[in-house]
């Protein structure tokens, strides 16, 4: 049986009892049309996720109390932050959910040089509708965390920013000297990695030049050119293979409440 889960930024017991509300009460009673009796799942980020049990369903609020709760330890060994292009709304979009899915825990969107769409037409109602994307993605791939989504940045501001806090990688198709397998056992993962994706026709030989200038390290992902909203969740899925995080078995502890 398939339990529904849902992220909640502050959850709240009384005794063994919760209620919620909002967007979360209007999916449970008339989206998902759940009934008391159901079994829920909620997590605040935290690591701790509580399983409950359905008392009250109404579309203003739905009550609950805690049958068990337990530790998730899906997140990622490695912090990686994805620094991608802004692309047309569709193909950000899949970069969003499927970043998510494969362990990205923050998101920065860049206007590069060969950007279609640029910092200026990034809305606030944009920037919640890629929140929500991200949220319902780490929802349904049972992350035990919601990555972040950041204000987008040019691309010179956005390297000189991550170079500051851990190795920077850029995949880029003109490199030829340097593949991922060939650098990624000298970086460690005691630091948050930075990745940078360009915008379809790549990053700019001056981008690239000033990059470099910065100490990021350019990478190829192979002899075949993938497409940028490909590239973005395939770079990060290498590096988190590299660091044996997608071979790790899955844990998740429980105990009864």
């Amino acid at each position: 049986m398939t339990i529904h889960r849902f992220f909640v930024s502050h959850i709240l017991f009384d005794g063994e009892s919760t209620s919620l509300s909002g967007d979360t009460s209007w999916q449970i009673s008339k989206v998902l049309r759940l009934i008391p009796g159901d079994i829920i799942c909620i997590f605040d980020g935290s690591g701790k996720e509580y399983r409950i049990m359905l008392e009250k369903v109404d579309k203003k609020e739905v009550t609950g109390h805690k049958v068990f709760e337990f530790v998730n330890n899906t997140e990622p060994t490695v912090h990686l932050s994805l620094y991608h292009a802004l692309l047309p709304r569709d193909t950000f979009e899949h970069v969003l959910q499927k970043g998510t899915e494969v362990g990205v825990s923050t998101f920065v969107p860049v206007e590069a040089e060969r950007s279609i769409v640029r910092i200026k037409d990034i809305k606030e109602e944009k920037m919640q509708r890629w929140q929500k994307i991200v949220q319902e993605a780490a929802e349904q791939s049972e992350r035990g965390s919601v990555p972040s989504v950041m204000p987008a940045q040019t691309f010179q501001d956005a390297i000189t920013a991550a170079v500051t806090s851990g190795p920077v990688l850029v995949a880029w198709e003109n490199e030829e000297a340097q593949f991922l397998s060939q650098v990624i056992s000298n970086i460690s993962k005691d630091k948050p990695i930075s990745l940078f994706v360009g915008p379809e026709g790549g990053f700019s030989q001056e981008e690239m030049e000033f990059a470099k200038e910065k100490g990021v390290i350019s990478v190829s992902l192979g002899p075949r050119i993938l497409k940028s909203e490909t590239a973005g969740p395939v770079f990060a899925a290498l590096v988190l293979y590299d660091f044996e995080d997608l071979s790790r078995k899955r844990d998740v502890s429980s105990r009864s409440a």
